[in-house]
């Protein structure tokens, strides 16, 4: 396998992906075009990570907040924000508000 430099926007993964579909970038997990305006991180079958054109960063765990889920989130999103767990709840910490309750789905350009 060949390996990647991390990207850490919609800019950089586009240059890495390039005129691929897909390509590999850890064990069970590809960024691939999603459409002309969105590059998204999949593990399995869930899009974890998204880079959107607009620069917006989304996060998903598509019902599967397990370790791995986790790991590949915080390794594919920028380091301004990271996702943690406590009592079972999962975290986002982020640049302006602390930390707030993860929602499946959320853009982290807004925290």
């Amino acid at each position: 396998m060949t390996t990647y430099p991390k990207a850490y926007s919609f800019d950089g993964w586009d240059t890495i992906v390039g005129t691929k579909a897909r390509v590999k970038v850890a064990n069970n997990t590809y960024a691939e075009r999603v459409g002309a305006n969105v590059i998204g991180i999949r593990l399995h079958n869930t899009y974890v990570v998204e880079y959107h054109r607009d620069g917006s960063v989304i996060v998903n765990d598509g019902g599967y907040r397990t370790v791995t889920t986790k790991a590949r989130i915080n390794e594919f999103i920028p380091v301004l924000w990271g996702v943690y767990q406590h009592d079972r709840e999962w975290y986002v910490t982020g640049r302006q508000a602390g930390s707030c309750l993860y929602q499946s789905g959320m853009d982290l350009t807004g925290i």
